[in-house]
């Protein structure tokens, strides 16, 4: 164990080291300040002995939540490494080495090219379809919860986004069928698409008015387009914006195969 990282009164975050693999990974740590607490050995367990049901509720759909989040493949959303019970609560284990977020990657920019826009959006558009897909949302996009794995944009689950899911299966019937329905408009779902595209128009717009794209650029069409389609996310009326990621990122789709054309 080499460093606490957050605790939300509901999850801990810990860095720690893999020595067998001689790489550094996020511990999750189920440890819900409202019912549980830390025994002298180290271990977690109900706070009092009228909290037992309500702890062992818990971690159960903790488990739960990060043994479906383990399920999720896909090269744009964080790979959970492993999933532990042990020490009276559960782990999720994610790897940390070699990333770096969103945030750290564009500092020194003022503003990001639309082209290298439009290949973020693709690509996390396809990771947090096949979450959703999954019964899950992210409940959590931001700068900071996008990170670079070689390269390679991904979703991470932050301690926010679990504790969003986990509330989110304490009202889900076990039997239900987890695929959605993109003419059903989720209102987990659509947050998801509204906090992605405010990231994705920061990113767009840039920091300084002084960095805004010049019009005669013949580039500048390209982010018009882009910047279009981005703001469907949150601007107008909800009942236009999009309904699904798969929905939306076929606009985005569209865009790249006839650059010239404007979303109509």
């Amino acid at each position: 164990m080499l460093d606490v990282v957050h605790y939300d009164g509901f999850v801990a975050t810990y860095c720690a080291r893999r020595v067998r693999h001689g790489s550094n990974v996020l511990l999750r740590e189920y440890f819900p300040a409202a019912c549980a607490a830390r025994n002298d050995d180290g271990s977690i367990g109900p706070s009092a002995p009228e909290q037992e049901a309500e702890y062992a509720r818990g971690l159960e759909r903790f488990l739960k939540l990060a043994s479906r989040l383990a399920g999720v493949r896909h090269a744009n959303v964080a790979e959970v490494a492993d999933v532990v019970a042990l020490n009276g609560t559960g782990y999720l284990v994610t790897a940390e080495s070699g990333t770096e977020t969103v945030a750290q990657r564009f500092a020194d920019r003022q503003q990001v090219p639309a082209d290298e826009v439009l290949a973020l959006a693709l690509e996390l558009l396809g990771g947090l379809e096949m979450l959703h897909l999954a019964g899950m949302v992210h409940g959590d996009i931001a700068e900071g919860s996008v990170r670079f794995k070689r390269g390679v944009p991904q979703l991470v689950h932050s301690p926010a986004a679990l504790l969003t899911n986990f509330r989110k299966m304490a009202v889900i019937v076990p039997s239900i069928d987890p695929r959605l329905d993109p003419a059903t408009a989720d209102p987990d779902c659509t947050q998801d698409l509204y906090e992605f595209g405010l990231l994705l128009h920061r990113l767009a717009k840039g920091k300084s008015a002084r960095h805004e794209t010049v019009l005669d650029d013949p580039r500048s069409a390209l982010m018009r387009a882009v910047l279009r389609v981005i703001e469907r996310a949150f601007s107008g009326p909800r009942e236009f914006r999009p309904r699904s990621a798969g929905e939306w990122r076929r606009e985005f789709e569209m865009i790249r195969e006839f650059p010239g054309a404007e979303a109509s």
